[in-house]
């Protein structure tokens, strides 16, 4: 109950080079305000309603992020940024992903045997990330039983 309140988002600087890769039109921003968050996150009422304001106070900034492109994997890290409070969201990953085993060069591991490699990874994930909420890229393949372990032991 200690974070009850809390966001709970990972977010750090833009690791991908700005020209190359338009995402956001971050190399429009200022070097401060270019960021990235993860795509799937936890946020508290009073961060909703920042980003709410946000996007009607600073249309025009809100929509040079959007026309971007990924702009949902910046635009909230950038508006809590904005607002001062970023700070306070808890800097953590909310969902187990497997970017080391890809589906494709963009998208990450699909889960979909629950192979012994599958479970192992998303054990140890599932223990070194307190914050992990949910076990992303899941096919319908994957074996119910396995995610009744993890979900009740």
């Amino acid at each position: 109950m200690k974070n009850h309140d809390k966001s709970i988002m990972g977010w750090k600087p833009a690791w991908w080079n700005l020209e190359l890769h338009k995402r956001a039109n971050l190399r429009l921003l200022a070097p401060e305000f270019r960021l990235a968050n993860e795509p799937w996150f936890i946020l508290n009422k009073q961060d909703i309603n920042r980003c709410i304001l946000y996007s009607k106070v600073n249309r025009n900034i809100f929509k040079l992020i959007c026309n971007g492109g990924l702009a949902n994997e910046s635009i909230f890290a950038i508006i809590l940024y904005s607002m001062g409070t970023l700070g306070d969201v808890i800097n953590e990953i909310t969902h187990c992903v497997d970017w080391n085993r890809r589906s494709s060069p963009t998208s990450p591991y699909v889960f979909k045997h629950g192979t012994p490699q599958d479970v192992e990874y998303i054990h140890k994930f599932i223990k070194e990330n307190k914050y992990t909420m949910f076990l992303r890229k899941v096919s319908p393949e994957f074996p119910d039983e396995i995610l009744f372990r993890f979900l009740y032991q």
